[in-house]
């Protein structure tokens, strides 16, 4: 049976024999469909790397790929080194343990500083993917498995950011459980909670372990463009091993050379520049010290050598006239009258209240609202309705009716029309009889006779016979407007 090597992401490595070069190489199989074409862009790019092995082949056959690598022997990952030996190695004294890990993540970050400049994250950095090899030359840290590795795009996504930056977080995890034994269950609980590993730290390394942190931490949240697996191995060779404090004889004797005896000499024994409190206190989160120098590292919000300057955060962000008022890493807006919103941004809608009343339209203002009133409506909210009588528009006495957008007439006996504005012709019936002239009137008429008749209607035939016109005994005939007499004979 073929020896196991370990687990891959998506199967196992096995250790394989080549009957024909009588040579052993790791075998990982993955099938077809769960091939990754860029794990073996990311092999290929490594391949000249001392921290990646080898990979001497890539074959498919059938539905599966077959990627034939460096067998890495005698090895260990570390994940037994934590399980098996950390004990051993706390045992042989805080120093042990310090130059240990700070080797180890030395290696690791110039793994993934190298993977990150050829383009590449890993993406399932952890301690059993972290291999230590015994070599000719002494102990190599190895980083195996690309299976998940992926491209970074230029410029950088924020995927692709998120993806280098948690490649830097599997490190300082790493970092962490070497130097304190101490494993968090989360990138979140680690970076917001990592100082609860300090007390696991010997205290002689408590102080290097607590900058080493903060700076990886920095590094990780202020990436922008720079790879920050390379800031911090810049960190860590700053720290470099623990060696004994030597005399000047005895560095003399080391670097044969006065000029660098006199440069270890003077860093050696370059006081802390932190300890006269240059920075701010207020506005810095801690003071690095350097070689007779010092740097302030400012809280958010602060700026400046010393992180003495509160930034002015105000800007130009306060809208609308409002008043800016400057805060530590922050600033408030105070809105004028009719707006709201962090930046005063929102003009507050006054016709959400419906101020306006009987189907008028509302229409918002700058801490105001009018109204269009609808016909016959009138006053601040169309409260009012107008009354339409005020301008007496009944006439000839006609009793006016305010109603809604308009009015009635009740109009007096003898007038009609919308204003009572219409005399009503009593003669249109033609009252006046035997050819009288009929007079109109108000709700009346009169009629003119002609010369015969009488009467109101003129009905009354006037008997002209009644006078006695005739003599002498004639007989009186009424005739119209007029009499004949019919004498008696001989008359």
């Amino acid at each position: 049976m073929d020896q196991i090597l370990g687990e891959g992401v998506h199967g196992k490595v096995v250790m394989v024999y080549d009957l024909a070069t009588k040579e052993q190489s790791a075998l990982k199989q993955v099938m077809l469909l769960d091939f990754r074409e860029e794990e073996i862009r990311a092999w290929v790019a490594m391949e000249d790397n001392p921290h990646f092995p080898e990979l001497y082949v890539l074959e498919v056959e059938g539905d599966k790929v077959l990627l034939f690598m460096e067998p890495l022997q005698p090895k260990i990952t570390l994940t037994e080194v934590i399980d098996q030996y950390f004990s051993q190695l706390q045992q042989q004294g805080p120093a042990a343990q310090w130059s240990f890990s700070i080797f180890v993540v030395k290696g690791l970050l110039e793994a993934i500083q190298a993977l990150h400049e050829k383009g590449y994250t890993h993406n399932d950095l952890h301690t059993g993917n972290i291999l230590l090899e015994d070599t000719k030359s002494g102990m190599e840290v190895k980083v195996v498995d690309l299976g998940l590795a992926q491209v970074i795009p230029n410029p950088l996504t924020p995927g692709s950011r998120a993806q280098v930056i948690n490649d830097l977080w599997n490190v300082l995890r790493t970092f962490i459980v070497l130097c304190a034994g101490y494993t968090f269950k989360s990138t979140h609980d680690m970076t917001e909670h990592w100082r609860n590993a300090l007390r696991y730290v010997d205290e002689s390394f408590r102080e290097e372990f607590e900058e080493i942190v903060h700076f990886c931490i920095n590094a990780a949240v202020n990436f922008a463009t720079g790879l920050p697996a390379g800031e911090l191995l810049n960190k860590l060779n700053e720290a470099g091993d623990v060696t004994e404090v030597c005399s000047w004889e005895e560095a003399n004797e080391v670097f044969e050379n006065g000029e660098r005896t006199r440069e270890y000499w003077v860093r050696r024994n370059d006081p802390n520049q932190c300890d006269s409190n240059p920075c701010v206190s207020e506005g810095t989160s801690r003071c690095e010290d350097l070689f007779q120098n010092y740097r302030c590292h400012c809280r958010q919000g602060y700026t400046g050598s010393n992180c003495h300057i509160n930034i002015d955060d105000c800007g130009t962000n306060c809208l609308n006239g409002a008043i800016c008022t400057d805060l530590i890493n922050d600033y408030h807006c105070t809105c004028v009258p009719g707006f709201r919103g962090t930046n005063c941004e929102i003009n507050i809608n006054e016709c959400q209240s419906n101020p306006c009343q009987n189907g008028a339209t509302c229409q918002d203002g700058a801490n105001r609202w009018s109204c269009q009133c609808a016909p016959g409506w009138t006053g601040v909210s169309c409260q009012l309705d107008i009354n339409e009588c005020m301008s007496a528009p009944c006439l000839n006495g006609g009793t006016c009716n305010n109603l809604q957008n308009m009015f009635t007439c009740d109009c007096v006996q003898g007038f009609a029309g919308n204003g009572c504005e219409i005399n009503v012709d009593d003669c249109y019936l033609d009252h006046c009889l035997n050819g009288g002239t009929c007079i109109d009137l108000v709700d009346d008429f009169s009629c003119i006779c002609p010369a015969g008749f009488s009467g109101t209607t003129c009905e009354v035939n006037v008997n002209e016979c009644e006078s006695s016109p005739c003599l002498n005994q004639a007989t009186c005939i009424d005739a119209d407007n007029g009499f004949l007499c019919e004498c008696l004979p001989g008359r």
